[in-house]
């Protein structure tokens, strides 16, 4: 099973432990278009995975009781709408922002990010101001 290795950009730890990250997978014949439902069973990664290749559902807004808002990922690596496109899924493979005619494969990058309500929010601001400025009330 190949994975969709390499970075899109952005994200990592200093973002957040609880971001979840989801790749979406495409493949095209020749002189077709692009689906999911090409995709080559075994030999490539599903139409939904995680960064590790591991399957996954497709995002959704309430994920193991917390809501998630989900983006899809546009930067200089991607297109106008978050793609990137390679010849195969194959380890190691370049990954280009521009489709051209020996393009068979692409993947977006759809970033989740856990939704917290006005007042949960600055709370949680308020928490982390308190313990980055040494005020003992929130040490544990």
């Amino acid at each position: 099973n190949a994975s969709p290795r390499g970075s899109v950009g952005g994200g990592g730890a200093a973002e957040g432990e609880a971001l979840q990250r989801r790749f979406e997978n495409e493949r095209r014949p020749m002189f077709g278009r692009f689906t999911s439902q090409r995709l080559r069973r075994f030999w490539d990664p599903p139409a939904w995975c995680t960064a590790e290749g591991h399957r996954s559902e497709p995002p959704g807004q309430v994920e193991d009781g917390v809501q998630y808002v989900w983006r899809v990922q546009v930067n200089v690596l991607t297109d106008s709408d978050g793609w990137q496109y390679a010849r195969s899924f194959a380890s190691g493979v370049k990954w280009s922002s521009a489709f051209n005619p020996q393009s068979f494969v692409r993947r977006r990058l759809h970033v989740g990010r856990p939704f917290l309500p006005a007042a949960a929010a600055h709370a949680a601001a308020a928490h982390a101001a308190a313990v980055a400025d040494g005020d003992g009330a929130f040490d544990a």
